[in-house]
Formats: structure tokens, sequence, C-alpha cells
């Protein structure tokens, strides 16, 4: 009895993930926005989607980079703004779109120093 309740509890989770990526990516799509997982090196593009994770670091003695890996369901795309610890507004849970230009670093896909909008959410 015990494994068919795990089994429920991972066949219920597994869907909500899966229909959680699914309504990232629909809304991604709706704004205009290429997915994450059709980006192309060099070229200019719109992402939309959440912030999964933000994060400082240290380049050098002076310099710093925020970082924030935003999800749109099909990938996840990292914003680097150079020369800043903090904005304010990016931090996990925020619904963003980012404009600029992409770069692949270590097959990853990066913006950096985008322009960005924070989309409100009607249920904060």
């Amino acid at each position: 009895m015990d494994s068919r309740l795990r089994r429920w509890a991972r066949k219920i989770s597994g869907s909500s993930v899966e229909h959680d990526r699914e309504a990232l990516q629909q809304n991604a799509l709706a704004s205009g926005s290429i997915r994450v997982a059709e980006l192309v090196d060099r070229s200019s593009a719109t992402c939309t989607g959440t912030i999964t994770e933000v994060s400082a670091q240290q380049l050098g003695e002076d310099g710093w980079t925020l970082l924030a890996a935003v999800d749109d369901g099909s990938g996840v795309l990292t914003l680097s703004w150079l020369g800043r610890r903090s904005i304010a507004g990016i931090e996990p849970g925020v619904m963003l779109t980012a404009h600029g230009r992409v770069s692949f670093k270590r097959s990853l896909p990066v913006m950096f120093n985008p322009r960005y909008e924070i989309i409100p959410c009607s249920d904060r």
C-alpha cells in the first residue's frame, strides 16, 4: 500500500510539473517571445519567463555581476548585469520579459545587460 501511495504522489507531482512548464511556455509564446530552447547565438531576442535563482558574483577586485536564471518552460536563460550586485525587483518568483543579444557560454544561453520589464502578477 505504501508503494502505491508513493507512485501516486510521484504521478501527481510529475503531471503538475509538466503542466507548470507548459503554462510557462504558453505565457512566453503569448507575449511574442522566443522560447529559450530556440535561441540562436549572437541574435537579438525577447524572452519571457520566471526567475528561479539570483546571485551576485565578484569579477576581479572591483567588479561584480548580478546573475538571474530565467525559466520559460523550454529551458533556462541566464541574465547578467555587469557592475551590479542587486537590482530592485529582480528576485526568485518574479516573471519578466528580457530583451537583448544572446551569447552562448559553455553551451548555455546568456544575455548581458538586458533591458527588462517585470510582469505584474495578480496573485501577489
